[in-house]
């Protein structure tokens, strides 16, 4: 089972409602980014020190923030929904327009990922994998800039499931 992630722009007042606005579809409202699996190799590329130079230290919140909506998840085993608040997130956004992903995922050995049993690589794929993978994953963290940058802008919150 391959786990997927969503990032939601929510205004902070609406953080605690998250359980009844997706039953009613209300989050459709929200600007609403699907990782898709990618955020496994998100976390990884953004927030070790050995891959971003710059400010891992600083986005180590973009996937995995600190603020918890169910705790009670963590001990069922499964993961809790997250978020991170407007400071946070416009901290976040902040740091996120100094990232060179371009210079790091062109200096970054794909090999790492499937030795650290990152989704969706293995130590097989073909160097036509791995340049399709690096196109895909610099749109992607481009898209993750972009709701950042917007919630940051609109004061909003990020709620970040991964189911």
């Amino acid at each position: 089972m391959s786990m997927q992630c969503e990032l939601i722009s929510i205004p902070v007042d609406k953080i605690s409602d998250y359980w009844q606005l997706s039953e009613s579809g209300e989050l459709d409202n929200f600007e609403v980014l699907d990782l898709g699996q990618s955020w496994h190799a998100l976390s990884f590329i953004l927030s070790n020190p050995t891959i971003n130079l710059i400010n891992a230290t600083q986005l180590e919140d973009v996937i995995m923030a600190k603020n918890c909506l169910n705790p009670e998840e963590v001990e069922n085993g499964d993961y809790p929904m997250l978020y991170n608040e407007p400071k946070t997130v416009q901290e976040i956004a902040k740091e996120l327009q100094k990232v060179d992903i371009e210079k790091i995922l062109n200096n970054i050995n794909f090999d790492d990922f499937a030795t650290y049993g990152i989704y969706g690589f293995s130590s097989l794929i073909s160097d036509d994998e791995k340049e399709d993978n690096k196109h895909w994953l610099l749109q992607v963290v481009n898209d993750l800039k972009n709701i950042y940058q917007k919630a940051s802008d609109d004061n909003n919150a990020i709620m970040i499931a991964i189911l």
